[in-house]
């Protein structure tokens, strides 16, 4: 992972948990090896761009040029995303080696299924078109897009209560 990847995520993560957000690991139980993470953010619990004012010195320090950039894209995000409550997935990922071995999968089954427990939605935001088909094999769909500073557009998705 590259320092600043691992700066942002520390950061984000921080913020994550202030406000009762939850983070998930995929770990191969026959050796211990860590296969991927999820990051959820809980529901009721859309703090906003503005609650991040704290972390600014670190993001300033990750972002430098390219902060205005993140904050209008940031807000932007904040904007589309539902006003009722949901469990927000902020985060997803897996190691090369886990790549295919469902342990992706395994972490968003996982959360949903908590989620349908409670009769709680879920939302998320892709980063890819790609990625889409992907997610609708969980029940996400299509919300909004996202305009995006100098990055890429965003795929709002929405996944109703399941019960």
């Amino acid at each position: 992972m590259t320092s600043q990847l691992y700066k942002i995520f520390k950061v984000q993560l921080k913020h994550t948990f202030k406000y009762g957000g939850h983070v998930w690991l995929a770990i191969d139980s026959s050796n211990g090896e860590l296969l991927g993470v999820s990051e959820w953010g809980a529901p009721g619990t859309n703090p906003g761009f503005f609650s991040q004012a704290p972390e600014l010195p670190a993001y300033l320090g990750i972002f430098r040029s390219r902060m205005l950039d993140a904050a209008i894209t940031d807000k932007n995000a904040d904007k589309h995303r539902p006003l009722v409550p949901h469990w927000y997935l902020k985060a997803i990922g897996t190691t090369e080696r886990a790549r295919g071995r469902g342990a992706g999968s395994a972490l968003i089954r996982h959360r949903l299924a908590d989620a349908d427990a409670t009769g709680t939605p879920a939302y998320l935001e892709s980063s890819s078109e790609t990625n889409m088909s992907y997610y609708e094999k969980f029940g996400f769909v299509e919300r909004s897009r996202i305009p995006s500073r100098g990055t890429v557009e965003t795929i709002g998705m929405w996944r109703p209560a399941q019960r």
